[in-house]
């Protein structure tokens, strides 16, 4: 989801398991949402559940 192109990058990107308390309602929001496309119920943009 992050798609780093730098190690600095995914280390930043990844602090925020650190400090999760720095995500704005927003930010918290929009990953919620894509939480539920991936992992919901499969017959949405993404199939992740397989027979």
């Amino acid at each position: 989801m992050t798609a780093p192109e730098t190690t600095d990058q995914l280390k930043e990107n990844l602090e925020i398991f650190n400090h999760p308390d720095t995500l704005s309602k927003e930010e918290i929001d929009r990953c919620e949402a894509f939480g539920k496309l991936v992992y919901g119920d499969g017959l949405d943009r993404f199939e992740v559940r397989w027979p």
